[in-house]
Formats: C-alpha cells, sequence, structure tokens
C-alpha cells in the first residue's frame, strides 16, 4: 500500500493510472503502470487492489486503459481511493472505431454508456456523477474543437445518427 502522509493528503494528488512509456509519463502526476520496464512512480496491477489509501487521491486520468481491464472493478478502486468531489477522467475508444476491437480489449464504450446508462448499469452509479463527456474525432486539439463542437453538443443523439467516432473522453466526480 502506498503511503500517502499527512502534508501529501492536503495536496494535490494526481494519478496518472496506465501511464506506459517514460514519454506518455505526466509531470507533478504520480505514474501507475503494471509495467515496471516503463519506469513507473508506483508498478501496480489494476485488475488487484489497488495500493492507495482510502480518500487520499484528487484526481486520476485513465487514457486507453479502462477497456483492457474489468470496468467495474476499475470503478469501484477509483471510488475507494478519491477524496470526495474528486474527478475521474477517462479517454477510451468508441465502439465504432475499428481499434476498439484490439485482441486485449474487454469492454467497448458509447457515450450513451456513461451519459444515459451509467447511473444504472449493474445496478449502481460506482458513486460517480457524469461531469463531462464528449465524443473525440482526432488527437488534433484544435481540430477536435472544430469537427467535435455539433457532435459534442449531444454526443448520444449523434452516436444514434452518425454513429462514428473515435473515442470518448469523460469526467466523473465523485459524489459518494
Amino acid at each position: 500500500m502506498l503511503k500517502i502522509s499527512k502534508s501529501q493528503k492536503s495536496n494535490n494528488i494526481k494519478l496518472n493510472l496506465g501511464c506506459g512509456a517514460k514519454s506518455k509519463h505526466l509531470l507533478g502526476w504520480v505514474n501507475v503502470d503494471s509495467n515496471s520496464e516503463y519506469s513507473p512512480d508506483v508498478v501496480a496491477d489494476l485488475e488487484k487492489d489497488w495500493p492507495f489509501i482510502d480518500s487520499s487521491v484528487d484526481k486520476i486520468y485513465a487514457k486507453a486503459i479502462v477497456e483492457h481491464l474489468d470496468y467495474t472493478h476499475f470503478f469501484n478502486e477509483s471510488n475507494r481511493i478519491l477524496k470526495s468531489n474528486g474527478t475521474l477522467t477517462l479517454i477510451v475508444p468508441h465502439f465504432t472505431w475499428p481499434d476498439a476491437y484490439f485482441p486485449t480489449h474487454k469492454n467497448y464504450f458509447s457515450a450513451e454508456f456513461f451519459v444515459k446508462g451509467f447511473n444504472y448499469h449493474s445496478g449502481t452509479n460506482y458513486g460517480f456523477s457524469v461531469e463531462k463527456c464528449e465524443l473525440i474525432f482526432t488527437n488534433n486539439p484544435m481540430l477536435q474543437k472544430i469537427i467535435g463542437f455539433i457532435p459534442n453538443l449531444n454526443p448520444v443523439l449523434w452516436e444514434k445518427i452518425i454513429h462514428r467516432a473515435v473515442g470518448i473522453r469523460v469526467t466523473l466526480r465523485k459524489i459518494l
């Protein structure tokens, strides 16, 4: 268990889960990965209990990792370690994108999963509310603003009509 001291507990503790290679590490964040060859700050298997104490983390960022994991365990552990009102930001592949079906992926996500179904999927909201959900169409931030403006006015409607995106960026806020 990673012990976070009282002085750290009052600071802004941020986790970058599934950080990957050193070039993808985030400065000022605790970079976490299961592969020690990536030189993360913490080596942890996210399929097991996470080595962080309850209510010790302010923010969690997880890009391209949740689709590889049991998402029920992921959301439960995120809720356990986040402080009250903490945020969890995810970037996952959209189910219409061919890369979503990579052999190691266990889950396929839609905006509707988060926006409509998240609060009662499997009978729980995991203690989170959806703060923001947007469809991703490109890795270029400027182009994303242009291309994504209209679809992200109502991402669930876009999925029903056009049915195509590269990924989903969602921010959840801990409510329990």
